[in-house]
């Protein structure tokens, strides 16, 4: 597609081929306070696991509720002091888990990314969750990390993101 020249595909279609149907839908989490909610999904072999800023939440795929906690629940036991925001979750297939990405900061001393992987592709089994540093300092400025992204291969996970001055 060229700048400024239309096109004549459909919105949902590529060419003749349909890319939405009938689905089955369900709510997930309700409106929490935050804004934005910044919502994210991953959907695994039989469970969907969704976040928005405050909360995490797990359903088998016909919809039906499994866990829902917020976040402070979710990552209770490492030591959180700030606040924990901007989620992101994945589907690993390839070693069949979940990984949940929230960041936690005061926005004045602390900033930290909070990981955690599920023991395996059912949600509702263990988590390994983790703590992890995530200010530096350049010179005499302190540096905070925000706007997260999350990857991974088969050798491991990958969290991204962009550096401000606190």
């Amino acid at each position: 597609i060229r700048p400024g020249v239309g096109n004549k595909l459909k919105p949902g279609k590529v060419g003749a081929v349909s890319r939405v149907g009938a689905m089955h839908l369900f709510p997930t989490i309700g409106f929490t306070g935050w804004y934005p909610p910044d919502p994210t999904m991953a959907v695994g072999r039989n469970n969907i696991v969704v976040t928005v800023n405050s909360s995490v939440a797990f359903y088998s795929k016909t919809g039906t509720p499994q866990f829902e906690a917020d976040t402070s629940v979710f990552f209770a036991g490492l030591g959180t002091v700030g606040e924990i925001y901007d989620p992101k979750v994945r589907y690993d297939r390839v070693h069949d888990r979940f990984i949940i990405v929230f960041l936690e900061s005061d926005f004045a001393a602390v900033s930290k990314i909070l990981v955690a992987v599920s023991a395996t592709g059912d949600p509702n089994g263990g988590w390994n969750r983790y703590r992890i540093e995530a200010s530096t300092k350049v010179g005499t400025v302190g540096f905070w990390f925000d706007y997260p992204g999350v990857g991974y291969n088969k050798d491991g996970y990958v969290v991204t993101g962009n550096m401000f001055g606190f």
